[in-house]
């Protein structure tokens, strides 16, 4: 819990020093005066988004405040320099949220004094035949202090124990409203009305840009008034052309899955630039999806203590980047990075100017719970990762840049030597087949745009998408070659280019699914079956012609010799189940299926198939049926049979 406070505690402080400085930088709308009418027309509209921006802050610092008491209430090894450093913090946010309130009455006399302007105006123009709202006595600064709104407030630390939160608010939203005269109505009318007049003005289009002679370009009603607008989504700093990367979470005190998953989803990171802090999170949240956790139900202690020493840490980082990283050259390349391991997949790509290297995107993947796959594998998936994404990099900056090539890095020798040799590739499984296939595609479609695609080695303490597999600290990320630099270049300078090779050439002919190896097999042996059961609309009605077969076989089997009558039924089983009545009988039609099934997997399945399917432990039960043994029990009876195997789907009827 200590973590939690000393959260709230870092986000009250970033939040009072922000407000500060925005009141120093308001303060000039109070001074300044205006000699046109429109500056006129461009104060009043500032004032009104100033109040708008009051409220805002006087309430979000007033919530931080209160969330910082709470968690405080639920900590309770705190000491007396605590309880000092508690009444400093309450001190200073009490002292800016009266400042937002002296400053809103400041702002709302600004208002008063314009409009008034515009209405003296109006009269002697339009000559009205109401007379407008006197202006009231100007008033002292005392007098306005004394008129703000009352406010509740409380820097008592509570005693241990006690749950009364009402005791503990630093700042209430309680106000002791004062009773108005009819003057103070007047106004108030009239200010809403103008306030009307002045959205319907401003309901349009705002422009801004990181240059300042295209922005002194700009009419002062067209000017963005947000001097940190956001950009799809991400936060931009014009005036110094950084993108903010931050984020909060603010632990709750009832964590469960589902808090857990809106509070990650909430995190907006289009780039991936923060791959390696998200991480963390992203396999905590896995971890509660296998061990099957509720969604509505509280975790256990460990697991909320570990929720909020991760939310502590993303809540915590901040670093500013510079937007722009296309300096100007003709040269640019490509960096892809790709790594595995036991949780993730992921790789990054820099943008390279042999002079400058840049981080552009990245992005991370886990493991699918549901299946295990070996390293070499994951490491042939991290490579198609990157190449996926390199493509998308590479189309988007198509029609600005020139790029020369890409080049991908993988610490895995094993998949260079998939990519490298071709003899091979027949022994290294259907998933790789898949994925090089995949890849030249990738690598053909980028080289018919004349730029080349280069494969090589990189150490694993030189791959840079380990971070984005294993994680970072928050600390250790913001200075991290992470995010490239001159170390990284220089770095890349050193890489072997003889030690590069290309794509070699993946035989198009070669097949990549089973399933199309299945059905070229069964178009061969079709014949040699016993049943064609193409001729049947459903597997029922062929069950029933079996059953009548079996009935009719029995009946000709009466005749025979004792040894010959056992030596047919021992090949043909489901004889001695024939029945003699009128209908046909259920275990008649469980025998019938049992013998298409027979002879389905007589004819279709094939040892490389069952070779192939280790994993599934196919064995042959007493009735000669082939299953899963992890479907085949000692529990099991005929009674109750498990599913079979059915490697070619398209042959039997439908059910």
């Amino acid at each position: 819990m200590a973590a939690t406070v000393r959260t709230f505690k870092g986000l009250v402080t970033k939040r009072t020093q922000a407000i500060s400085t925005w009141l120093k930088e308001n303060s000039a709308l109070l001074s300044n005066p205006c000699d046109s009418e429109s500056a006129r027309k461009e104060r009043i509209h500032d004032a009104y988004v100033a109040l708008k921006e009051c409220d805002e802050h006087i309430t979000l610092l007033e919530t931080s405040m209160a969330k910082l008491a709470n968690a405080y209430d639920e900590y309770e090894d705190h000491s007396v320099e605590d309880d000092e450093q508690l009444s400093k913090y309450t001190d200073a946010a009490q002292e800016v949220i009266m400042n937002l309130h002296d400053h809103k009455s400041k702002l709302r006399r600004v208002l008063y004094d314009y409009t008034a302007e515009n209405d003296n105006e109006s009269e002697n123009s339009q000559a009205p035949s109401k007379q407008g709202p006197q202006r009231p006595p100007k008033e002292t600064h005392e007098h306005q202090r004394a008129k703000m709104p009352a406010i509740k407030t409380s820097t008592q630390r509570p005693m241990k124990g006690t749950r009364n939160t009402n005791q503990h608010v630093i700042t209430s939203e309680e106000i002791e409203e004062e009773n108005h005269n009819e003057e103070e109505k007047q106004t108030t009318n009239q200010l809403t009305v103008n306030n009307e007049a002045v959205v319907l003005q401003t309901n349009k289009w705002e422009f801004t840009s990181n240059d300042e002679t295209f922005n002194s370009s700009i009419k002062p009603d067209d000017r963005m008034k947000n001097r940190y607008p956001r950009v799809l989504g991400v936060s931009w700093r014009p005036h110094t052309d950084d993108i903010v990367l931050a984020s909060t979470i603010i632990p709750q005190r009832n964590i469960t899955k589902r808090r857990v998953t809106q509070e990650l989803a909430s995190i907006y990171d289009p780039m991936g630039l923060l791959v390696p802090i998200l991480l963390p999170a992203k396999v905590f949240l896995q971890s509660l999806w296998k061990d099957d956790y509720p969604w509505d139900d509280t975790l256990p202690e460990n697991l909320r203590v570990q929720w909020y020493y991760l939310t502590e840490g993303i809540t915590m980082f901040y670093k500013e980047i510079k937007r722009q990283i296309l300096p100007s050259s003709k040269n640019y390349r490509l960096i892809v990075f790709t790594d595995a391991s036991q949780c993730a997949i992921a790789t990054c790509i820099y943008l390279d100017n042999y002079e400058a290297t840049n981080l552009l995107m990245a992005k991370s993947k886990l493991h699918s719970l549901k299946a295990s796959i070996t390293i070499p594998k994951s490491e042939m998936n991290a490579v198609v990762l990157g190449a996926r994404v390199a493509r998308y990099a590479y189309n988007s900056l198509a029609s600005v840049i020139q790029i020369d090539e890409i080049i991908f890095l993988t610490d895995s020798e094993i998949v260079l030597g998939w990519i490298k040799s071709h003899s091979k590739r027949s022994t290294a499984g259907v998933l790789v087949k898949n994925r090089l296939k995949e890849l030249k595609n990738i690598v053909k479609d980028v080289e018919k745009q004349k730029t080349s695609c280069l494969f090589g080695h990189v150490s694993t303490q030189d791959n840079l998408a380990d971070c984005g597999t294993r994680g970072l600290m928050p600390n250790t990320l913001k200075n991290h070659l992470w995010w490239g630099g001159a170390e990284l270049t220089d770095r890349l300078k050193k890489l072997q280019r003889s030690e590069l090779f290309s794509l070699s050439t993946i035989n198009e002919e070669d097949p990549v699914l089973p399933v199309q190896l299945n059905a070229i097999i069964a178009n061969e042996v079709e014949e040699k079956t016993l049943f064609t059961l193409t001729r049947y609309s459903s597997l029922f009605k062929a069950q029933r012609v079996v059953a009548y077969v079996m009935r009719f076989l029995r009946r000709v089997t009466q005749h025979f010799q004792q040894e010959r009558k056992e030596e047919v039924h021992d090949h043909i089983p489901a004889i001695q189940f024939a029945a003699t009545t009128f209908e046909l009988t259920g275990v008649e039609l469980r025998e019938a299926r049992l013998c298409i099934i027979r002879d389905h997997q007589k004819h279709m399945v094939t040892e490389h198939q069952i070779n192939s399917q280790k994993d599934l432990n196919i064995r042959t039960d007493e009735k000669g049926t082939r299953r899963s043994s992890n479907n085949t029990s000692k529990e099991d009876s005929s009674d109750n049979p498990k599913p079979d195997l059915h490697p070619n789907f398209d042959v039997l009827p439908g059910h």
